[in-house]
């Protein structure tokens, strides 16, 4: 037996392997977005809440496809997503400050239509922010309270996938971050951010 062609067909067979899933099916994106947080209110009694003007957001994802076909692709995602927003609730017996920082909330990515030059898609995910917090209570009697830390988070929302190019994607979305458990202020710090993703 020859051996040359042996090899030659074995090394064209590993090098192809190689090349051919990284030209026909990129696998992984990476997404800069920035945009603004919304304000945001709540009734609590005769009292009501209120939160701060919409300030900046920025955020940046790592994301890389688990299953696809020609209609639906399925991503696991890594956001992590800088959201400044204050807000400010009150009641017969307490008035809070909240001020939310940084978020990470791992999850999923549903695309829509994934073969079109527009995609839509859903997110939704779970993890942590770091929120600073204060609280004034007057009954029984005067008590102040001061936090800062990690709180449980779920994020969900959704948004519109351009194609530009074969490795670039532009993307518009909204997504909602609710604290879970015991908190002080307005649990929805909802974001809404555009900015571009790169797959490769």
């Amino acid at each position: 037996m020859n051996r040359v062609p042996l090899l030659q067909y074995v090394g064209l067979t590993l090098l192809s392997s190689l090349i051919v899933p990284s030209a026909n099916g990129q696998r992984h994106e990476f997404g800069i977005l920035a945009g603004a947080a919304t304000p945001s209110g709540q009734i609590e009694g005769s009292f009501g809440s209120v939160s701060g003007g919409a300030t900046a957001t920025v955020q940046a994802s790592y994301a890389f496809l688990v299953a696809g076909t020609e209609t639906t692709r399925l991503y696991v995602e890594l956001p992590v997503s800088r959201v400044t927003k204050v807000s400010v609730s009150a009641d017969e017996k307490a008035v809070g400050l909240n001020a939310s920082q940084v978020f990470f909330t791992p999850g999923v990515r549903l695309n829509f239509l994934a073969s079109k030059r527009v995609s839509p898609y859903l997110i939704g995910g779970a993890g942590f922010g770091w929120f600073d917090s204060a609280e004034v209570r007057i009954d029984p009697a005067v008590r102040v309270s001061v936090s800062s830390g990690f709180k449980p988070v779920v994020a969900c929302g959704g948004g519109l996938e351009f194609r530009l190019t074969r490795l670039m994607r532009f993307r518009a979305e909204m997504r909602d971050y609710v604290a879970v458990g015991s908190f002080v202020g307005n649990r929805n710090h909802l974001a809404y951010s555009a900015g571009f993703g790169f797959v490769f």
